[in-house]
């Protein structure tokens, strides 16, 4: 469910808007396959996940967790960048607590950005599409989608089964069905 920005909490999903020369690419080419996708007026690509609202340098903002080379990490992003360039929605059915949240940066941050990730996502989503197999490379590197679909595991509540990649329309489907 999608909620205004500034009422975003604690384990809400950012969803950014897509823009950029490959975004354009990858974007267009899921649309030949994806009709829902071709169809949407707003199409986010990166996603990253809330986890603590701050004043920074007195700006207000979030600290979310994100996938961005060189590496997961938490990183600062302003109110006013976070309204003109994203969307924000709740999934979890309650903001996880301090604890748990700092459990999955434990575990988690740190880990390699994994950019051959979106080959090994075309391949599944072919092999998805054509054979009806659904299959996926586990490995220590992430993406933002795969970021954001761990912690959603990680708090008790996954997007889709653990053997499927992530993928950016399957997520938005389900966040703005909610």
């Amino acid at each position: 469910m999608e909620i205004p920005i500034v009422q975003m909490e604690s384990g809400y999903t950012v969803a950014f808007k897509g823009t950029g020369f490959l975004f354009t690419v990858l974007s267009f080419i899921l649309g030949v396959v994806e009709p829902k996708w071709r169809k949407r007026k707003w199409k986010p690509w990166h996603l990253a996940t809330a986890f603590k609202k701050v004043r920074k340098d007195g700006e207000e903002g979030w600290l979310l967790i994100e996938a961005l080379t060189p590496v997961v990490d938490e990183r600062f992003h302003s109110l006013e960048e976070l309204i003109s360039v994203a969307k924000s929605y709740k999934w979890l059915d309650k903001p996880p607590s301090r604890y748990k949240i700092g459990q999955f940066k434990k575990i988690y941050l740190g880990f390699p950005y994994d950019a051959t990730a979106y080959i090994g996502v075309v391949f599944s989503y072919i092999c998805r599409k054509l054979l009806r197999l659904r299959w996926r490379v586990f490995d220590t590197e992430h993406m933002c989608w795969e970021t954001n679909s761990i912690f959603m595991r990680f708090m008790g509540k996954p997007y889709q089964p653990m053997w499927e990649y992530p993928m950016i329309h399957d997520i938005m489907g389900k966040l703005e069905s909610t």
